[in-house]
Formats: C-alpha cells, structure tokens, sequence
C-alpha cells in the first residue's frame, strides 16, 4: 500500500495535509492503525485494505507484552484480527429461532435505546427498517443494530453510517476467546504523528458532534508534542490527547481538560468565534503571548456582560408609572 493510499484514512484534514506536505513516511503499525479509527470507510473497506497492507508493506515486531507471549510480527495479528472480524460478522447475520435484532438511532444529543423499537426474528427485517429511518431522519446520527440471543446475556452489536453500512462489529468475548484479546490489538495501540498544531491554537473535534455545535478548544498541549519517540512505554490509544481550554457556550466560562483523539482534531473555523466564543480567541493570544493577563481578564469579563445584557429578558413590562418611579432605568 502505497502512502499516497494511507494518508486517506487519516480523519483531520489538517493532519492529513500537514503530513502530505512534510512527505511523511508511515510504518505498516501505523497503516493499519489510521485504518482502524478511520469514519469515512465502511467495515468491508477496512477489511480490504488491511489485506492490502498484509500483502504490499513490510512485516514488522509486535512490541505489545499483552500480545508477544502469542505472536512475534504484526502480519500475523493482522490476519488473526481480519479473521475475527468476518467470524464475529457471521455470527452477527446468522439468524437462529432463538435469535432477535433490534435497532436503535443514535441523534447528537441523545444516544437512543433499544427499548424504543420493535424486535425483527431477521436480520435483513432490522435492516431494511433502520435504513429507512436514518434516510428520513435527517437529525439522525448512525445506527447501530444488536443481535441477542432469547435466555441469554450474549449479544453482539454493529455500527452503521447514514447510508446504513457496516462500520464496526463488536468482537464478542465467545468469539475472542480462543484469540488472546485480539479485539483490544488496536486500542492497545499509541503513535504520536506529527501535527501542525501549536499552544494556543483553536481546534475542534470535526467528527464528535454536540447539540449547541461543534466544540472549540484552545490547545495547551498536545501528546505529539509531550513525549519522545521512545517514550511510548506504558501508553496505548486512549493516551493519544488532546489538552487545553474548553468552554461553556452558554456561559462562557472556560475550564481545562482533556479530549481524545488528536488525529480527529482540525483548526476550528475563525468565522464561527462569535458571541461568547470570542473569549477564546482572547485565550489564544494571551497562551500566544501576544496579549497580558489583565487584557485577558479585561476582554473576558466584556464579552461575558454583554452576552449577558443581550440575553436578559424581561417576564413583564412595566407602566410608565413604574418606569418613572424606578428612575427609567428599565
């Protein structure tokens, strides 16, 4: 697989010109990792290009001890992982008298729930069902079918883009257990890839959607630039960070904290700093050192009385009576 092919399957567009434009040269780990977390390609094209990989770049050392006492180069695992993949597919379309579907919708604000929708006794009944619902419902996020078994506690669930397509399939514990924790191969992996980013600039996550928009953070820190190449030891994906200020967008109160994963991240769009968002572009200059803290504070304390003002409504109105009483100052 050529790196012209990998550097699609990075999600930031931002990371993705930034590693284009430095001819970035990525390992047959990391290949196979992008390709694991990436949101813009079905499960069976995920498939097809770990096979890809398998066959077109090189074999390298597995370095993880949760997987060395079972296999020595990452080829090995990978087939194993696509070999798991299709059982745990079969097992999730094989349809049994005992067996049920049912689906759900997940929306930006609400997660949806099973117990909301009908039970299929097949697989093809559930699926026909969802993808009408996502293309009616244009609030709707993905969906995700679950296959459960009638007198158990077994199930195995799919995820689904609009378009209803397969994007991920759980690997079930009866599936994984001949397979040494397989399911967890890619979660136990770390990379730091190179970003363009720097402290103080504005980024948002461009795929985890919120109902009041797209969430901006003021970038402190950043995994990429926090550890050494060779200080990965210890560290697997959920380590891959994002640190800096977020913020309240009612309020405007700004808060520190932490977000995954980096390689969603892109710059958050300067047009949209309106209202109570300016603060962080205040934020931002003063992280950049090109503004003082009492400047800072100054611009916040502003910005946050005039959303304030402009937000207040008054439940009643007032005779004039009462307007010259109270001095007219409503």
């Amino acid at each position: 697989m050529k790196n012209e092919e990998i550097y699609g399957f990075v999600n930031s567009k931002d990371i993705r010109d930034y590693l284009i434009s430095t001819g970035y040269e990525f390992s047959t780990a990391e290949a196979a990792w992008l390709v694991s977390q990436c949101r813009k390609i079905t499960l069976n094209e995920k498939i097809a290009a770990w096979e890809r990989i398998i066959s077109s770049m090189p074999d390298m050392k597995i370095n993880d001890r949760c997987f060395t006492e079972y296999y020595e180069r990452l080829h090995e695992v990978l087939r194993d992982y696509v070999s798991l993949v299709r059982e745990s597919l079969d097992l999730f379309m094989n349809e049994d008298p005992k067996v049920i579907y049912q689906y759900k919708i997940d929306y930006i604000d609400d997660y949806g729930s099973y117990d909301r929708k009908m039970s299929f006794s097949s697989y093809e009944s559930c699926l026909s069902q969802l993808k009408s619902e996502l293309s009616d419902d244009s609030e709707a996020y993905y969906g995700t079918i679950r296959r459960s078994i009638i007198d158990s506690s077994e199930t195995v669930t799919a995820e689904y883009n609009r378009e209803a397509l397969i994007t991920h399939v759980e690997i079930p514990s009866s599936v994984d257990k001949l397979h040494h924790n397989l399911s967890d191969f890619f979660d136990r992996m770390w990379f730091h890839f190179p970003v363009p980013f720097q402290k103080g600039d504005i980024l948002y996550d461009a795929y985890h959607l919120c109902p009041c928009g797209p969430q901006p953070v003021v970038m402190t820190d950043i995994t990429p630039l926090m550890y050494e190449a060779d200080r990965n030891a210890g560290c697997d994906t959920s380590d891959m960070n994002v640190f800096g200020y977020f913020q309240n967008s009612e309020s405007g109160i700004i808060y520190h904290d932490v977000a995954w994963n980096y390689m969603d991240y892109e710059y958050y769009p300067e047009e949209n700093l309106k209202g109570v968002r300016l603060i962080l572009k205040a934020v931002s200059s003063f992280i950049k050192n090109k503004i003082p803290l009492d400047t800072l504070m100054y611009v916040y304390h502003k910005i946050v009385l005039e959303e304030a003002k402009n937000n207040v409504q008054v439940p009643f109105s007032l005779t004039d009576e009462e307007k010259e009483a109270c001095g007219k100052v409503v």
